[in-house]
């Protein structure tokens, strides 16, 4: 899987694999969301801003794992 840098003051970086959305936050913490629409994954790459886009459709709706801390 590959992650793809974005421009925001929050998120570092992004990935999608096998439905699983994999956002890499600036503090470096690395959070796996589980069972995520691909739509959301073009949805957060292809947004204004990526936090509110966050904030907005993955935050708090769906499962996620916390897999890496501050690398």
């Amino acid at each position: 899987m590959s992650m793809h840098f974005v421009t925001s003051t929050l998120v570092d970086s992004i990935g999608y694999h096998n439905g699983n959305l994999y956002i890499q936050f600036k503090n470096g913490n690395l959070y796996e969301y589980f069972n995520v629409p691909f739509r959301h994954y073009q949805g957060i790459l292809a947004a204004e801003s990526v936090g509110k886009y966050y904030g907005r459709y993955v935050r708090g709706q769906y499962p996620r794992k916390k897999i890496a801390y501050n690398l």
